[in-house]
């Protein structure tokens, strides 16, 4: 009897300090079951690849968007009439053919070979008959016979006359001195918009031209309109998705560090 009281007196036996509890094994198998699985490299890529064929696509989008903004000769800078001076309104697309027309026809190397003349004015007749044809598709006066492709370029053939020989403030923009910021901007944005859908970096030089094109208008008087500034930013946008498409240098160095 005072055997068994002595060690029912005792109770419980305490825990040693250095002992650990009975359930962290328990607790650290929980955690790890907690934690998410980290995606393999096989994956990792999968994913790049899918996010770079969207950004690509996005960005061609908005290639196609800016040359239908180039082709359809929305004004990009308009003069308002002054006292001498008529009222203008400048797209990147008359300036670059009437210039191009006028160089070419003053051009020793143009004149040794009339192939590359009738060229350039094919090229300049062609990048017209767009906007003709959709002006004689939403003109009510227009009969059907005017309302196709080959009609269209026929017109493109006058209106690119106009341009060239016509419209006298233009001429007198392309007969400035060089550096003439207005005419080289007119091109950068005519052939920017031209090779972006084909060639990934072309918007550089939308960009640029949208620039020269603001910078000259300060000097002759001219105001900029929202489509000039809608096709830098379409441009500046379509860059971002450009280097959004590339694979970053830090998840290559760490998939080789793995």
């Amino acid at each position: 009897m005072t055997s068994t009281s002595k060690k029912m007196k005792g109770g419980p036996k305490r825990e040693r300090k250095g002992m650990e509890p009975q359930n962290s094994d328990s607790e650290s198998e929980t955690e790890m079951e907690e934690e998410e699985p980290l995606m393999s490299a096989a994956q990792q890529k999968k994913l790049h690849k899918q996010r770079a064929a969207f950004f690509h696509l996005a960005r061609r989008a908005i290639a196609f968007i800016s040359l239908a903004l180039m082709l359809s000769q929305q004004p990009f800078l308009i003069r308002q009439r002054q006292s001498g001076e008529n009222a203008l309104k400048l797209t990147p697309l008359k300036l670059a053919v009437c210039g191009g027309v006028n160089w070419a026809a003053e051009s020793p190397m143009v004149m040794k070979s009339p192939k590359l003349l009738d060229a350039i004015n094919a090229t300049s007749q062609v990048l017209m008959t767009p906007y003709e044809f959709v002006r004689a598709r939403n003109s009510k006066r227009s009969v059907e016979s005017e309302k196709t492709f080959a009609a269209a370029y026929r017109k493109a053939q006058k209106a690119m006359a106009r341009a060239v020989d016509g419209e006298k403030a233009l001429r007198n923009i392309v007969l400035q001195p060089m550096p003439n910021v207005l005419l080289l901007g007119a091109y950068a944005v005519v052939a920017g918009c031209l090779f972006a859908p084909l060639i990934a970096g072309a918007e550089y030089m939308i960009a640029v031209g949208c620039g020269m094109l603001v910078q000259g208008s300060r000097s002759s008087g001219m105001e900029a309109q929202p489509e000039l500034y809608v096709t830098a930013g379409l441009a500046v946008v379509a860059v971002v998705l450009m280097d959004a498409a590339k694979p970053k240098k830090d998840a290559q160095q760490r998939r080789k560090r793995r």
